[in-house]
This record gives structure tokens, sequence and C-alpha cells, in this order.
């Protein structure tokens, strides 16, 4: 039911040509609906667009795209992916998205889509018929043709367009749209034309049928063979009404529209008839709201001026299209930006020279007080130079005692060195008979072969020497488990030779010593090189090794007292050095905050004397600047009334602007009365008595400067000159 209402308003309801008959259209229809179908149908928000199938169809198929029904916002999202593609592709799209623009959008979607389909567009100019019919074109991907209209246009240079956009239709069997405007029909016969192309498929003339199989080249057999029982010229014809859509835009106020429809009545019989008369208030307000927004922003009658214009717009009746209104826009928003460039360059002069005594004032404060601050900053630099010196001094008497301190620590050190190697002297003789014996058993252990070794963990019932030499070995070492396993155990480490030559003889104490002395006594002859060596190989430099270590343990005991004298004497010889490290690092670091507390003496003491200088010459200008503001106070007043004034011009001059602009484009054909009349009821409507045209918009001296060159003094004349 919904589908069949909205295909009832398209035939129907898309030609009613006023409001008035709009409404009762909408009271009778949309009663019946509800009353015999219960069904709510409101025409302006039901749309049907053909867009979302045509994405999924390929390109160049035959294939007729099917309408869905879209919401409003759904439309306005192809609508705008459409301007993008057509604003990159071709040029600037100037366009508002009004409930008008919407719905024609979505008709001519409609009527373009299907095969054939043409549309006669009539409304006043400016409602968007060409911005909207060559969007839809675009977005249905449609071939777009319309006349090059140059001064001499004839009936030769249109058919030649015409064949051009028949030609694309039918041998290029391209879906082509021919777009046909009011200043395209210089002459008659192009209505004509279009007429019988509406009506028939072709003009009279425009091609013999011997023509069209040459235009059709290779596609003929295949045409041919597609319309069975059809000649080749009722085939092309076919073919142009399939491909072909016409749109006629034309302005319905124009003279000749009633007498150019009634005597083409295919503009009727064959094309879907849009009326485009107006806008709805809404639509105009939301022009207003979007054109306007940036120039009125700052403006706080910016409610009371929109009104204001749509009304006089509507004043003016039939008299002004849409086209009128965005003239009139556009015409107020340069006057309006033009005066306020100028109001705001004088007020800017005036706030420029008030801002100039401002900021002397703020310059003089400043003055004043950084003379303050530098007299603060005099006696900040004078004590801190004062103790910036406090401090070299102080450094300096604590360098001199480091010094001291330092000469005394080198004659200490080098008296406990010479003590030090006394006590080195002294424990190397008590070494000197022993230290041999040690290093030549050493030598003998670390040349016991592996072979040697092997042999010895081999036995298994080894000699009595053996067992008595490495049962003191184990006894050294630390070992308690004496067995024959566990001496084998002991000799099968991997390094063991190099545990016996590395093995501390400190580690010896005097009871273990005892106990090797007493084993080695009682067993003497176990340690004696013909026998133990004839024992064993690796056995022999063992024993060797055993009572060289047990010598050179009972040395080392009785040295013990001279070593730990001689470790406290390299302690407190270290101790020594470091605090004279010490002393020399603390020296250093002090010879060089001497050098930048100095330095920062030197800087202070300078700071000071520049202070003094700086401080003198502010004084000084400051006396020169408070002498030139007590000049200049009588100057800032008579500024500030200036800006004043100028401020208060400036709320009026939205509405001046406002009405300037309606004069210059609805006026601009009219006579001194209806110019008179006219500007008489904008005046009331707007509440501005005392609007002057041409004292808002000129000068005296243009208008002397004028009259001097020899333009008539009268009104209308001078008013003429203005909007030109």
């Amino acid at each position: 039911i919904e589908i069949i209402a909205y295909e009832i308003c398209r035939v129907f309801r898309d030609r009613i040509v006023n409001f008035e008959s709009l409404s009762k259209f909408d009271n009778l229809f949309l009663g019946l609906l509800r009353q015999h179908f219960k069904l709510n149908f409101n025409p302006k928000e039901v749309f049907y667009s053909s867009i979302p199938h045509l994405k999924e169809i390929k390109e160049g198929s035959k294939e007729i795209p099917y309408l869905t029904r879209l919401s409003v916002e759904d439309l306005k999202t192809i609508i705008q992916g459409g301007l993008v593609a057509y604003e990159r592709e071709y040029t600037e799209l100037k366009i508002h998205l009004l409930d008008e623009v919407l719905a024609l959008v979505s008709q001519l979607d409609r009527i373009l889509s299907r095969p054939g389909g043409s549309a006669l567009l009539a409304g006043r100019s400016g409602i968007a018929k060409r911005t909207c019919t060559l969007l839809v074109g675009v977005m249905l991907r449609l071939q777009i043709f319309q006349p090059q209209v140059t001064r001499d246009y004839t009936v030769r240079e249109f058919k030649k367009d015409l064949r051009l956009a028949i030609e694309n239709a039918a041998v290029q069997g391209k879906p082509t749209l021919l777009f046909i405007e009011d200043h395209h029909l210089t002459q008659r016969e192009f209505l004509e034309m279009l007429n019988s192309l509406l009506s028939s498929g072709e003009v009279p003339g425009l091609y013999r049928p011997e023509e069209i199989e040459g235009l059709l080249g290779n596609n003929a057999e295949e045409i041919r063979r597609e319309n069975f029982g059809k000649s080749l010229y009722e085939c092309f014809v076919a073919r142009v009404q399939s491909n072909l859509r016409i749109v006629l835009s034309f302005e319905c106020t124009h003279p000749n529209f009633a007498s150019n429809t009634a005597s083409n009545p295919a503009l009727f019989s064959r094309c879907s008839i849009i009326w485009l008369e107006n806008w709805s208030k809404e639509s105009y307000q939301a022009i207003v709201n979007a054109e306007l927004e940036e120039t009125l922003e700052k403006t706080q009658s910016k409610e009371e001026i929109q009104s204001q214009l749509i009304a006089i717009h509507r004043s003016m009746g039939s008299k002004a299209s849409p086209r009128h209104f965005f003239a009139l826009i556009e015409t107020f928003k340069n006057i309006f930006g033009s005066k306020v460039k100028n109001r705001g360059n004088q007020t800017s002069h005036l706030q420029a020279g008030l801002q100039k005594l401002v900021e002397a004032q703020t310059t003089v404060d400043e003055l004043t007080s950084q003379a303050h601050q530098k007299k603060s900053e005099l006696a900040s630099k004078q004590a801190e130079a004062d103790q910036a010196l406090k401090e070299i001094t102080k450094a300096m008497e604590k360098a001199a005692e480091r010094k001291q301190e330092a000469e005394s620590l080198q004659q200490v050190l080098e008296q406990e060195e010479v003590v030090l190697q006394k006590a080195k002297a002294k424990i190397d003789d008590e070494l000197k008979d022993v230290q041999p014996l040690i290093d030549e058993a050493k030598k003998s252990v670390g040349s016991i072969k592996k072979g040697d070794l092997d042999e010895l963990r081999s036995l298994r019932m080894p000699p009595e020497a053996i067992v008595d030499v490495l049962t003191v070995l184990l006894q050294i070492v630390g070992e308690s488990d004496v067995s024959w396993a566990g001496m084998k155990k002991f000799l099968s480490q991997r390094t063991v030779i190099e545990s016996i030559l590395d093995f501390d003889p400190r580690r010896i104490d005097a009871q273990t010593r005892e106990k090797v002395n007493l084993s080695i006594a009682k067993k003497s002859a176990s340690f004696e090189k013909s026998v133990i060596y004839r024992a064993s190989l690796a056995a022999g430099p063992i024993a060797d090794w055993i009572k060289a270590i047990v010598k050179y343990s009972e040395v080392l005991e009785s040295i013990r007292p001279l070593e730990e004298e001689q470790n406290k004497l390299k302690k407190k010889l270290e101790t020594s050095k470091t605090r004279l490290e010490q002393c020399k690092s603390q020296l250093i670091e002090l010879d060089k905050k001497v050098a930048e507390l100095k330095e920062n003496f030197q800087r202070r003491t300078a700071e000071a004397e520049t202070l003094k200088l700086d401080l003198k010459k502010a004084e000084d200008t400051l006396a020169v600047a408070q002498n030139l503001l007590s000049k200049l106070g009588d100057e800032k007043n008579r500024w500030e009334g200036q800006v004043q004034t100028l401020q208060q011009q400036l709320k009026f001059l939205p509405f001046d602007s406002l009405l300037a602009a309606a004069f210059t484009i609805y006026l601009s054909d009219a006579d001194e009365v209806v110019r008179e009349n006219t500007l008489k009821e904008w005046k009331i409507l707007t509440k501005n008595t005392s609007f002057d045209y041409m004292k808002f918009i000129s000068t005296e001296s243009q208008i002397l400067k004028w009259k001097s060159e020899g333009l008539p003094g009268d009104s209308l004349s001078l008013e003429n000159s203005l909007m030109i």
C-alpha cells in the first residue's frame, strides 16, 4: 500500500503548482489512506532510491536497478557520497540538503533510473533543478550532454549536439542524459525537435535510413538478430527511446512557458512533471543559518537579522525567486563585511592608539617596578659580593691546613716505609734456608708422571713405606680416611697434584705438625729416599714434599710475630697513603673552589656596577615617560568617546546592510515610486526608520565626484550608479 501511495504522489502530487493545492491534496489523499487502509503515510518522509541496488550491478549491465526504501539519514548519506564523487571528478556543487532537495533527488532518481525516463522540471530559478539533475545523472552512471550555446548558435549546431547525445545512446548503447534549460532554446524549432524526440524517439530529417547501418558499423548484424522482424532504423529508434533520458528545466514564470508547453504535448505526455515553485519557510531558515553562520557569528542580534532577511524576501511574493534569495545573502555578506572592515579599521586605529597609551602606562608601571627591583638587586649583589669574599678567605685558610697536613703525612710515610723494609728483610732472612727445599719438593711433585700415579693406584697390597708416606700426606691435607681405599680415592682426583702444590703450609697447626713429626720419626725408614723411591716413583716426591712442607711450616710458625708486625706496618702505611691522597684531593678541590669563588666575586662585583648604570638609566626613562603620559591624558578621553560611538554604530550595521542588499537585489529594475514605497515597508518591517540608501552606501565626496564627471543629480541616477 505504501508503494502504491508513493507512486500516486509521484504521478499526481509532484505536478501540483502551489502550497495551497498541495495541502488540499494531502488532506484528501492521506485521509483516504488512514480511513481505508489504516496507513499513516507522510510523503515528506518516504524516499525511494535505485542507487543502493545500482552499486551491486556491474557497470555496462542492462539490468534495471530496483528502488529501495530509505530513511532521511540514509538518503543524505548517499547524496553526500555522490557530492564527494562529483566534486572530485567535475566541479564544486554548492547545495543545501533541504527537504525539497532530498525530495527532488529521490524523484529524479525514480525517473532517470528507468529506461527512457524523462522529466519536465517547472520551477523558479535557483531552486537547485540543474544541480540535482547533474548530481543524480552522475550517481546513476549516465553520460550527460548539454547544448554548448554560443552567440551564433543555430538549428544546425543544435542538431549536431542532438546527434552526439542520440548516437551515444543508440550507437554506443550507453545510458545517456540530455539536459535542456530555458537559455538553450534560443529558437522555437529547438523545442519542436525535442517534442518529436520525446514522442517518437526520432527527429525528422536528422538521420536518413541509409545512414544508420554506417553508424552502427559492426553492431548492425547483432542488433538485427536481437530485434528480429524490425528494420535497422526501427531498432535504432528503439535504442534511442530505451537509453536516452531527457530532462527539461524551465522557469515557470517565463513569458513563453505556457505557450511552449501547450504547443508541444509530449512535454506532458512523455515526461514526468515535477513542479518546483518555492521552498518552505523552514528551508529558507536552514539556508540562512548555514550561509550566515560565520558572517553573524559575533553579532548579538543574529536571529533577528535572519528572520528579517526571510521576511523581506517573502514580502516580494512571486517577483523573488530562490536565485534572488541567494543573491540577497551574498550581497548582504559583501556589504556587511565591507562596512565592518571599514568601521573596524577606524575602531582599530583608535583602539590601537588607546592600546599604545595603555601600553605606555603599563611601561611606566613596569619601569617603576624595575627601578625598585634594581635597587633591591643592587643591594643583593653587594651582599653576595661580600659573602663571596668571606668564602674566599675561609677556603684559603682551609687549603693551607690541608697543605700542612699533607706535608706532615709525607714525612710519616717515608719513615714507615723504612721500618716496613727492615721487617721484610728479617722475614726473608728466616726463609732463605727453607725456601729452596720447598721449591725443590714442589718441582719433584710437579714432575710426577700419570703412569706412576696409575701404577700406585693399581696396587692391591701396597708396600709399608707407601702406606706410611700417604698416611702422613692425608693427615697434612686434613683427610680422616687413611685406609688404602681412602688413599686410592684421594689419588684418583683429577687435580691431586695441583692440590698438593697449591697447599698452604699455614694450614698446618702445631698439633698436626707434632703428630706428623712423630709419624715421620717413628717411620723414618719409610721416608728415606732409597726406600721410598724404590717402592714408588710417585710416592718418593710426595715424601720429599712432606718433609719440606713440615720444615717450612715450622719456620713460618717461628716468624709469625714478624709477619704480624709486618702486616700492621702495611695497614698503617696504607692508611697514611689513603689520608695523603684525600688531603691532596681536598687540596685540589679547595684550589678549584677558591678559583671559582674569585671568579664569582668578580662577576658579582661587575653585576653590581652594571645594575648601578641600569638603575640610573631606568630612573631617567621613567621621568620622561611620566611627563609624556600627563600630557596625553585629554587625548585618551577623546579617543575613548570616538570608540564608543563607532561601537554603537556597529550594532545597527547588520540591519542597515540588510536593507541596502535588499534594495540592490530586488529594486534595481523598479522606478522611483516603487523603490520609495517598498523601502518604506521594509523600514517598518525592520524597525529601522532612519535608513538612507545613498548615505549608507556612498560618501558625499564620491557623489560630488560623480556629479562633476557629468552624472545627473537625481536620486534615481545616483542609486543606479551605486547599485552598479
